[in-house]
């Protein structure tokens, strides 16, 4: 008799061979089987059945039937592989279709898919650890470096600061800003990796390390992540769905393969560096408790899910109508809608149980989640408002501080629709539509409207009919919509839609050809949009191998185009499929060779990204690039990476080894070594002039940037000569200038002074710096971008009149210093003569270009003195004695204003003997007297002196000081012990018992001991130790 061997249908992965292949029919008989030749059979198919038969083993007899029988997965769909049938049209014999199905074809006859698993899941393991020998994001490019470091940074923070500051904590590198179920996993992988290392999670020194063990580690942290949520999820939905729609084991398995193997998903967590797969997997699980019927299940694991990446938000409008449906098709079902909603409450309670418990810790600690703020408590994230209505003292308020901090963390809605270039819906508009020139209100409202128009039809059907073999379609419509329309859209959120996607692949037809040509098609151009991000770092040899590896394993283009043509099939529909899909395969491969081969002109660097996702012309302006010059300048007359950093400007990002900022209607890059300042500009199209920057009257405005820089930098004052005059005159200045050298004072424009410090009220250099990239973002114009970041000119005070820009910036962070900003921007548009505020420069060092912009308006300001421009900076909105100093200073040229902030008043406490008290506040009459104490001592660049000390005083710098006493205390040991002995420093700092706990508003004192230990080289005799104790505040 026949025997029906191999579970899998035609078009999952075999073809009709009737009359070119002998065929074989296997006859089974109680004692065996044996195999008997037809006249047509070929030597491929005896192999094939060969090893199938070992496969197989000895057939079972066959089980009693017990009424009626629904059909069996392994029966509604099978392979025919011989039939003994000489009819015209029934003598069929069966081969794969695809490498896929050959490669498992031996396993067609297995009694159980848990056979194949083990080899399944080895393979796609080796696949993934290979990959991750590649480089990472970030690999070698400071100092923010990537992803890598990003999730590398979260282990530190997570293991090394208080619960109540992981939202808080250095927010500029890589502050945490996904939810609390990360951060969680990032402290168990951090408590693991200080087990091993703890210096790969030491705060702030163990920043851009690539430690190759470090690499190791943090590689096996994501496939066991992924082995513990990601695969176990995806087993399970693959078994369940498949049986659901009655899909055999063997067909299963190659879906499950073909899922596991998915390019994109090894390329951005395994090679790039993330852990998108731990979220999917809590989605996978959610999906299958669906399947299942489980539906409180699935809302918890919708709720992890949604904990540990935002971006699960893709998928909540699906999960929302699916579960909703079920409660109220085929009939309204009470209790589990209201089992549902409970089980979702309590899961995000428990979700942020651990911080919320963490925080209160603290609060009864005396820990403040914000140490670096001095004076009353900032406004609240999101509702600035709400802290007028609460008592800040009150125990429950850190608690609400910290929860909105949280969410402000997780969705940041200032950043705009898009980032970087990413192949959506809103970037390809933008070629077309300048999408800058309209309110970021209205953008909001645009995406919200475009994403609710294209999810709303998937999700009504699956509220209407919540039926399990549409979870996947309904998942992946309403993701692509999401990816399509929505705001915040990054390359990497390609992911989402994807997977859904090609879980089709384990449903019924999932792995026929027009189904393997559709979901192929999806996944190589997804792949293909985030070549650029991985192109960035040379991943284009695992972006080529994965991809193209996937595509021939399913049998697809470019390596096969077989999925296209199939009998029984519309001629319309084959041949319309394979030229949609045509055109974009060709487009990608042409890409791929212009991309490699030519390179892009020199004013559109960017042009190929460009081309890749259809982004605006905005990042493809015409720009012109001026190459390398250099200024002679010695690193004691400046040192760029202390003066950019010490609180002067916040706009200079350090890229790679560059310093960039934009000044004056163009990209300023610089770069230094001992001997020279090199530099190189960027200037937009013409038609893109920039409003603050005056116009410059000349053919090539790039020769004015060499007399920009010497003006910016102020180097016609001799720092060297300075610093000595300083030097003598002030031994504290003496004891703390040799290890600051070149700290030089910028001339900024005074506009942008005025701004940037009114937003510096009760604020820290790192929260500055993020409020003026927001300002310049949504209202400065651009000017170009260096690698794949956009820079732009500082506002015009005309631009930050409307009505609408103070809410607007309340809802960016800007608290109540928006109203400030709004009302100061519209004194001086509207109320003060043009060139009023660059008529308040001291005379002898004015505005750039202050001169020409004056005489085209036929009007010279008058001369001024440092007290008339203080007294008129006074009355403006949010400026106090020190934002006006600050802007005398910084941006109007009085080099005798000394800014007095609450560091500066601690330096005057400890150093010069200020105030009888250790109080920080201090009132005007002590302000002027320290001002006039330091002009007295110092001369008429006081100011210039100040600001050295004050660099000396940041934390951002505290380590060259910490260094140099280290150096010191090892070299009086050295000194008595001889000059053969090995010195090692040891330093620990242990709490007082008797001192308060650390607060905000109280000073934590703190024991010191420096453990200093001598071994005399080659000497027998014990090590002679001496104990130094000190306080230290």
């Amino acid at each position: 008799m026949a025997i029906q061997l191999g579970t899998s249908d035609q078009e999952l992965g075999t073809e009709d061979l009737t009359h070119h292949h002998r065929q074989f029919a296997w006859l089974g008989s109680p004692t065996g089987t044996r195999l008997t030749p037809s006249p047509h059979a070929s030597l491929n198919s005896v192999f094939t059945s060969l090893f199938s038969a070992t496969m197989t083993g000895p057939l079972p007899h066959k089980a009693r039937r017990r009424g009626p029988k629904k059909p069996s997965p392994t029966s509604s769909q099978t392979t025919i592989v011989n039939v003994t049938s000489s009819t015209k049209g029934d003598a069929v014999a069966k081969a794969p279709l695809f490498p896929l199905a050959s490669f498992m074809w031996a396993a067609r006859g297995s009694a159980s898919e848990w056979e194949v698993l083990p080899l399944i899941l080895m393979v796609v393991g080796l696949f993934r650890w290979a990959a991750g020998l590649w480089g990472y994001s970030g690999y070698h490019r400071g100092p923010v470096f990537g992803d890598y470091e990003a999730q590398r940074n979260w282990m530190e923070v997570t293991t090394q600061v208080p619960v109540s500051q992981w939202y808080f904590h250095d927010l500029q590198h890589w502050g945490l800003d996904y939810p609390p179920l990360t951060a969680y996993h990032s402290w168990v992988c951090g408590q693991i990796g200080s087990l091993i290392n703890p210096v790969w999670f030491t705060l702030y020194v163990s920043r851009g390390s690539d430690d190759p063990a470090l690499k190791i580690f943090m590689r096996a942290t994501v496939i066991v992540s992924e082995y513990l949520i990601y695969i176990p999820a995806a087993v399970v939905f693959v078994r369940r769905f498949s049986r659901f729609d009655g899909v055999s084991n063997w067909s299963a398995s190659l879906a499950l393969v073909a899922f596991l193997m998915q390019p994109s998903t090894i390329l951005i967590d395994h090679v790039h560096f993330q852990y998108n797969t731990v979220m999917l997997g809590f989605v996978l699980a959610s999906m299958s408790s669906m399947v299942a019927g489980r539906y409180m299940w699935s809302a918890v694991f919708f709720v992890a899910a949604l904990g540990f990446k935002q971006m699960a938000l893709y998928y909540a409008f699906s999960v929302f109508s699916y579960l909703l449906g079920s409660c109220v098709f085929p009939k309204v079902n009470v209790g589990r809608l209201f089992g549902i909603a409970l089980v979702t409450v309590v899961s995000f309670a428990i979700l942020i149980l651990p911080l919320v418990l963490g925080t209160l810790y603290d609060v009864r600690r005396g820990i403040d989640s914000r140490p670096n703020i001095d004076g009353p408590p900032p406004p609240l994230p999101l509702f600035p408002h709400l802290a007028e209505k609460l008592d800040t003292d009150a125990f429950y308020y850190p608690l609400v501080e910290q929860l909105l901090q949280m969410v402000h963390r997780i969705f940041p809605f200032a950043r705009g629709l898009f980032e970087d270039k990413v192949a959506n819906f809103w970037c390809a508009l933008n070629v077309v539509v300048k999408l800058r020139n309209f309110a970021p209100e209205l953008q909001q409202r645009a995406a919200l409207a475009l994403t609710l128009t294209s999810i709303i039809p998937a999700n009504l059907v699956l509220f209407f009919r919540p039926r399990k073999h549409l979870l996947p379609l309904g998942f992946a419509a309403t993701a692509w919509g999401f990816f399509l329309f929505s705001f915040q859209v990054h390359e990497k959120s390609v992911l989402l839609p994807l997977m859904p996607m090609t879980l089709l692949l384990a449903g019924k037809q999932g792995l026929s050809r027009d189904t393997r040509a559709w979901v192929g098609f999806a996944n190589i151009l997804g792949a293909w949009t985030m070549f650029p991000l991985l192109q960035r770092v040379d991943l284009r040899v695992p972006y080529a191998v994965l991809t193209l590896l996937w595509a021939y394993l399913l049998g697809l283009p470019p390596t096969s185009l077989s999925a296209y043509f199939q009998e029984g099939q519309s001629a319309w529909v084959q041949w319309g499929t394979a030229l949609v899909h045509g055109v974009f395969y060709v487009a990608m491969a042409a890409w791929h060779v212009v991309e490699a081969t030519v390179r892009p002109p020199i004013d559109k660097p960017d042009l190929w990204t460009v081309a890749n996702v259809g982004v605006g012309c905005d990042s493809m302006a015409p720009v012109r690039v001026t190459e390398w010059r250099k200024l002679p300048l010695s690193l004691t007359e400046l040192c760029i990476d202390t003066t950019l950093r010490c609180g002067q400007s916040f706009r200079w990002r350090k890229i790679n080894d560059e310093w960039c900022c934009t000044l004056h209607g163009r990209i300023i890059s610089l770069k230094q070594d001992p001997t020279h300042l090199h530099y190189r500009s960027i200037w937009p199209a013409a038609a893109q002039r920039p409003t603050s920057a005056p116009i410059v009257k000349t053919e090539t405005p790039e020769d004015d940037t060499e007399e920009l820089l010497k003006h910016y930098l102020s180097l016609k004052l001799d720092l060297t000569s300075l610093y000595e005059q300083w030097s003598e005159a002030d031994a504290n200045f003496r004891k703390r200038a040799p290890k600051f050298g070149g700290v030089r004072m910028l001339s900024q424009d005074a506009w942008e002074a005025l701004i940037s410090f009114i937003c510096s009220s009760n604020n820290n250099i790192s929260r500055i710096s993020q409020m003026v990239h927001k300002l310049c973002l949504h209202y400065g114009p651009l000017i170009g971008h260096i690698n794949e970041q956009p820079f732009h000119d500082f506002p015009t005070p005309e631009a930050l009149t409307d009505k609408q820009v103070e809410s607007h910036l309340r809802e960016l962070g800007f608290g109540y210093r928006a109203k400030y900003i709004a009302e100061t921007a519209r004194v001086v548009s509207t109320e003060k003569p043009k060139g009023w505020l660059a008529g308040l420069a001291n005379p002898a060092h004015p505005n750039f270009r202050a001169a020409s912009e004056a005489e085209d308006e036929k009007m010279l300001p008058p001369p001024t003195t440092y007290k008339e421009a203080h007294e008129a900076l006074l009355a403006l909105a949010g400026v106090g004695p020190k934002v006006a100093d600050c802007v005398c200073l910084m941006g109007l040229g009085w080099g005798e204003a000394v800014p007095v902030d609450t560091h500066v008043w601690q330096i005057a406490q400890r150093d010069y003997k200020f105030g009888k008290s250790r109080t920080k506040t201090f009132s005007k009459v002590m302000y002027d007297a320290v001002g006039d104490h330091f002009r007295q001592l110092w001369g008429e660049y006081a100011g210039w002196a100040h600001s050295v000390l004050f660099t000396a005083d940041l934390k951002t710098f505290e380590g060259r000081v910490a260094k140099k006493e280290e150096d010191d205390e090892a070299l009086v040991v050295k000194g008595e012990a001889g000059e053969d002995a090995i010195v090692e420093v040891k330093r620990e700092v242990v709490e007082d018992e008797a001192s308060p706990p650390l607060t905000g508003k109280k000073r934590k004192t703190v024991q010191t001991k420096v453990k200093i230990e001598v071994e005399e080289a080659g000497d027998a005799h014990p090590k002679r130790r001496r104990t130094r104790s000190q306080k230290a505040v």
